[in-house]
């Protein structure tokens, strides 16, 4: 009975290890166009993939087509997503300043139950962000594009006299 059970283990075990059947995979000159990719789609496209959705999704696609070898099933967001977020989304540059500056400067950072909670800072952002959509309804101004204004945040932190960095 004992050997019964081990084969029939064993042999489950081999059908988890088994590689899979290949998938249809697009042509690499419309993979690289997709936003979000599976690993047998970003090993399709090969070394440029690695630019196209990052190091670690790369490795992680590459590593899961060795035999044996269990890598969780995942989808990668292709930098081209990325970018299209940057240029199609528009934000009111001043509510945005505003708020943040506001709910930053109301929160006391030192406040050891906010030190005790690893998702106060994601929940913060969130509550932030809440709040910057309600308010950029009912604000005036030119929303402009979110490149532009993370850029010039950036530039503000690379060129201030305190040094920040």
């Amino acid at each position: 009975m004992a050997t019964v059970q081990k084969k029939a283990a064993a042999k489950k075990d081999a059908q988890k290890d088994a590689p899979k059947p290949a998938q249809s995979i697009a042509p690499k000159e419309e993979l690289v166009k997709q936003l979000v990719l599976t690993g047998p789609e970003i090993v399709a496209i090969g070394e440029e993939a690695e630019l196209l959705v990052g190091g670690k999704n790369y490795n992680t696609a590459i590593i899961s087509q060795v035999p044996h070898i269990r890598t969780p099933q995942f989808r990668a967001i292709s930098s081209l997503a990325f970018h299209k977020l940057l240029d199609e989304t528009r934000v009111n540059a001043s509510v945005v300043r505003s708020l943040v500056d506001k709910e930053y400067n109301t929160t006391d950072w030192s406040n050891e139950e906010i030190n005790k909670d690893p998702e106060y800072l994601r929940k913060f952002v969130r509550h932030v962000a809440d709040k910057i959509k309600t308010e950029s309804g009912k604000q005036k101004g030119t929303p402009i594009k979110l490149r532009t204004f993370v850029n010039n945040v950036v530039e503000g932190f690379a060129t201030s006299p305190e040094g920040i960095d």
